[in-house]
């Protein structure tokens, strides 16, 4: 069910700030309407009620202003119960969605100015993942988090928190929170509203509270109010996509271990590198039976993740078993087998000239060469991408172990 919209004027901004704050966060009520159904409607699903959500913000900035246009949710697996806490995997997904949005012709001219989530108990503060989070994906001084705190009936209340010049963060509570209300107020909370009693006056030397200063800005352009729907569905799609993986038994999870392609005698085995099986392998291994000659190959993690391996058939009837080693559960099997016309023998050479065999040895010599220097320079394009997203990730590579001298 979409969330109901409130009816506002066109291209007005509402903007959020604080005394002790040096920059204003402005946003369309729209939008935050829309991060309020996100967060507050995971009550109402019965398979994961009370599971805390996030999602990236993106925008413009200029001095002293950010501004939020739009957003894209954040994938977790829940591996630590209903808290958005980002496993191993989370955060490879998450730097891939960073890098995937700087090629998306959508939010090619905005740029990610923070992150929300929302927590179902404790209130608008910030907890030690949340620090994680922001400081580690978020690290610019002037990105921002946003905080949403559902308290039922669709409303929830919300506050921002930001970066002081030195670099600290009040993380115990919002330097200004406010309260977000659904558009279409629920008929029970109508009812209620309008049988409650009229509040008491306050009193006379009571203190004033200041309520957060709202004002309208420069409108939003026409290009970006048509991007307001991509999130709904996008996040629909992906809460789909998180509930079948949440549902599906472990075992139903394939690593479509096949046969790609023949050439000769040279079968080209392949699996999905992707699938979770494969991610949380430790090691694993190819049982060959060829010729009724019985082999088995040992593979490692990064063997595994490559996806593929090369064989060179003995006979036309082979059967191969790949065996996975994940590092919790029981070892995962799939099986393939080649079923190829028999293969002519081959023929005897021809006795030939000392000259021809040097000719042909030097040709081989270059191809084998050629080849060699093809798998080094993929070899160094992987090592540059694994780099790439150790840093990205904040991973620190692993140190060899020396053996001690005796």
């Amino acid at each position: 069910m979409m969330p109901a919209k409130a009816e506002i004027a066109e291209g007005q901004f509402v903007s959020w700030g604080a005394p002790p704050v040096a920059c204003t966060i402005e946003y369309p009520p729209g939008l935050m309407e829309e991060i309020r159904a996100y967060a507050c409607d995971s009550l109402l699903q019965l398979s994961h009620a009370g599971r805390e959500v996030g999602g990236v913000m993106f925008g413009s900035r200029r001095p002293g202003v950010v501004r939020i246009l739009t957003w894209r949710p954040i994938a977790c697996e829940y591996a630590e119960g209903e808290t958005l806490r980002l496993s191993q995997s989370d955060r490879m997904t998450l730097a891939v969605q960073f890098e995937a949005a700087r090629g998306n012709p959508e939010l090619k001219d905005l740029r990610p100015v923070g992150w929300f989530v929302s927590h179902h108990q404790g209130g608008v503060m910030m907890t030690p993942s949340d620090v994680e989070i922001y400081s580690g994906f978020f690290p610019e001084s002037s990105q921002v988090t946003l905080v949403i705190h559902p308290t039922g009936d669709g409303r929830a209340e919300a506050g921002f928190f930001v970066r002081e010049a030195d670099g600290s963060m009040r993380l115990e509570a919002s330097y200004k929170t406010f309260q977000l209300e659904p558009a279409i107020a629920p008929p029970a909370a109508a009812h209620e509203a309008q049988s409650r009693p009229n509040p008491p006056a306050p009193a006379a030397n009571a203190p004033a509270i200041d309520a957060p200063t709202f004002k309208t800005g420069e409108p939003l352009p026409a290009r970006e109010r048509w991007l307001w729907a991509i999130p709904i569905a996008l996040a629909l799609g992906i809460g789909g996509w998180l509930l079948y993986q949440h549902q599906k038994p472990e075992e139903s999870s394939p690593v479509a271990f096949r046969i790609s392609s023949l050439i000769g005698r040279t079968v080209q085995l392949e699996w999905d590198s992707n699938s979770r099986a494969i991610r949380d392998a430790n090691r694993g291994e190819i049982d060959i039976t060829d010729g009724g000659k019985s082999s088995q190959v040992a593979l490692s993690s990064d063997q595994l993740r490559s996806g593929k391996m090369t064989y060179v058939a003995q006979s036309s009837d082979a059967g191969f078993d790949l065996v996975v080693y994940p590092a919790k559960g029981a070892p995962v099997h799939e099986t393939t087998r080649l079923i190829a016309p028999a293969f002519s023998a081959p023929l005897e050479p021809a006795p030939s000239s000392p000259s021809t065999q040097d000719g042909a040895l030097q040709k081989r010599v270059q191809q084998l060469t050629e080849d060699l220097r093809r798998e080094r320079a993929r070899a160094d394009q992987l090592q540059n991408l694994n780099r790439i997203l150790e840093n990205r990730l904040g991973v620190q590579p692993e140190v060899p172990k020396t053996e001690p001298q005796q």
